[in-house]
């Protein structure tokens, strides 16, 4: 788990920029549990660079869209960041979270459609 002390320094950059994108992949452990990797990707407003910061693991019970899309709300919600702000979405080829009708990729751009 990373420190809370770096974890509130990324998100006020991140919130300083304003816009940001989100990274997700799912993978398992040794054990065979299942977890999400989550990234967050932003643009420095002054410099212009893209900052990405890795900002942890998640264990998840199914990989469906559903429930990575709750995951991935509790996430945002846990570190304070505006669902409204998403700009962009990351994600593999699975159809779970790429597929445009119900996958999380959907999910998102019903609230937010410039995801």
């Amino acid at each position: 788990m990373l420190s809370l002390e770096v974890i509130r320094n990324i998100i006020k950059q991140i919130k300083e920029n304003t816009f940001y994108a989100i990274l997700l992949d799912e993978t398992s452990d040794i054990t065979v549990k299942e977890q999400i990797s989550f990234c967050l990707r932003t643009v420095d407003k002054e410099s212009l660079e893209i900052e990405e910061y890795f900002m942890g693991f998640y264990e998840t019970p199914k990989t469906d869209s559903d429930t990575l899309f709750k995951i991935m709300k509790d996430i945002l919600c846990r570190l304070e960041l505006d669902f409204y702000n998403i700009r962009g979405q990351c994600f593999d080829g699975a159809s779970n979270v790429s597929g445009i009708h119900k996958g999380l990729q959907a999910r998102i751009k019903e609230i937010e459609p410039r995801a």
